[in-house]
């Protein structure tokens, strides 16, 4: 998030995890306004309008292809994905 605050126009709106109180401890730490425990409920937000997918690389593809889906731009640090099959 320290990077991001160094764009103008950005703005860290929400944080996703696994858990709502692991999201909830990076959001209070970074003073980030929401947090959520499901990439679901962080796609469902109408104000998000780019998610930066920084997940354990595991985690890449389906919290990438959940926002792609939900027409929600994303910018996902490499690997998109873990082998050539996926």
């Amino acid at each position: 998030t320290e990077d991001l605050k160094l764009l103008p126009d950005a703005e860290v709106g929400a944080v996703a995890s696994r858990s709502e109180a692991s999201a909830r401890r990076f959001a209070d730490r970074f003073g980030v306004p929401r947090a959520y425990g499901t990439w679901r409920e962080l796609a469902d937000d109408p104000e998000i309008d780019v998610v930066y997918v920084a997940t354990p690389h595991a985690h890449h593809l389906a919290a990438t292809t959940l926002m792609l889906e939900s027409g929600t731009p994303v910018l996902c640090e490499k690997p998109f994905a873990l082998n050539r099959g996926e």
